[in-house]
């Protein structure tokens, strides 16, 4: 028998025939794969996007429902830029309401003739010694410069888990960079503004938030003296 072919056959065609299969598989592999995945990522795609409305639409919700409590603090006859504690219940119970929000701080406008009182009015309610002091993107404040009125932070409350000290009672608020925007535009629009995530360090403790300013007034004031509430919203925990 010819060794160089079986059957009438050449010897080569045996082993490449094998070869053939293979590349043969291989091409069908790559032109047929995509067209069937191409439906499985389009279904990945719409549920992503599907879920991605559903939150999206849960958030505009849950905020909407905490600007509306939170216009309950604002509302005329509530007292809230004047009684602390009016403040305070009113501050808890929304807090106790939406366990998202970290804390609800009150800035009203204070004249320069104010300071020093208002100045003794933070500390006996702080426990501590507070002076009107501008941010520096430190751990360290410095005493703000004098001026014919000033933004401050009058009151503050927050979740019990966030701890104390962190309200940045008499900081200036128009002396933090990322706010100065937002706070611009609600007092000047009347309506309620966010501003970027900042990174705050004051009185020993540090946050990582977002602010959202509403403008409210007292009965009688007229609309530059407006005031305002900030709703002091933790990014991970309004995902939570």
């Amino acid at each position: 028998m010819d060794p160089q072919s079986t059957s009438g056959r050449p010897a080569y065609l045996w082993w490449l025939l094998p070869v053939l299969v293979l590349a043969g598989g291989l091409l069908l592999t790559t032109l047929i794969a995509p067209r069937s995945q191409a439906p499985v990522q389009a279904l990945t795609q719409d549920l992503s996007r599907a879920h991605h409305d559903q939150l999206s639409r849960a958030l505009v919700e849950r905020a909407a429902d905490v600007l509306i409590a939170a216009r309950s603090i604002t509302s005329p006859g509530t007292a809230a830029s004047t009684d602390t504690d009016a403040f305070k219940r009113q501050a808890v119970s929304l807090l106790g309401e939406f366990p998202e929000v970290a804390g609800v701080e009150l800035l009203t406008l204070v004249s320069h003739d104010q300071r020093a009182m208002v100045e003794r009015q933070l500390s006996e309610q702080a426990g501590q010694f507070i002076r009107f002091a501008r941010w520096t993107g430190t751990r360290d404040t410095e005493p703000a410069e004098p001026a014919d009125r000033y933004l401050v932070i009058r009151q503050g409350v927050f979740q019990p888990e966030t701890g104390p000290g962190v309200s940045g009672l008499g900081l200036v608020a128009t002396s933090v960079p990322h706010w100065r925007d937002a706070l611009r535009r609600a007092r000047r629009e009347n309506r309620p503004t966010a501003t970027t995530v900042t990174e705050l360090q004051r009185n020993g403790g540090e946050q990582r938030a977002l602010r959202v300013f509403i403008p409210f007034q007292d009965e009688g004031e007229p609309e530059e003296d407006r005031h305002l509430l900030a709703l002091v919203i933790r990014p991970d925990h309004w995902l939570e």
